[in-house]
C-alpha cells in the first residue's frame, strides 16, 4: 500500500499548493496538539476545533466530530460527479490510496 501511495504523490494533483499539502500530509510534518505539548509549547494535547478529545495526528485531520463532516461533504460530492460509491475512509481522503475504489465505466 505505501509503495503505491508514494509513487502517487502528487501525480493526480496539478496545483502547487494541493502538491504540497499532500506531500506534508504523507510526512506527518503537521504539528498536532499532542506533539506541541508534548515539545512543551502548549499546555493542553486537546483538539484545537473540538477541545474535548486528544489532539492526535488522525483525530485532527480524519476523526474529529468538527472536520467528518467535511470530508462525508467532499466524498458526496465526488459520488455524485463520478457515479460511485466511494468509501469513508482516511486512507482513500488523506493519503490519496485508490485501493479499493471501483469506477463504474
Amino acid at each position: 500500500m505505501w509503495e503505491r501511495i508514494l509513487l502517487q504523490n502528487g501525480k493526480y494533483i496539478r496545483e502547487a499548493r494541493g502538491k504540497c499539502i499532500q506531500y506534508k500530509t504523507l510526512n506527518r510534518y503537521y504539528y498536532t496538539p499532542v506533539r506541541l505539548n508534548s515539545m512543551g509549547l502548549i499546555q493542553s494535547s486537546s483538539c484545537g476545533k473540538c477541545k474535548s478529545e486528544c489532539g492526535t495526528y488522525i483525530h485532527a485531520l480524519w476523526e474529529c466530530r468538527m472536520v467528518f463532516p467535511l470530508w462525508n461533504n467532499v466524498l458526496a460530492l465526488m459520488e455524485d460527479w463520478l457515479g460511485c460509491q466511494l468509501p469513508r475512509s482516511p486512507q482513500l481522503c488523506l493519503l490519496g490510496d485508490k485501493g479499493g475504489v471501483t469506477l463504474k465505466t
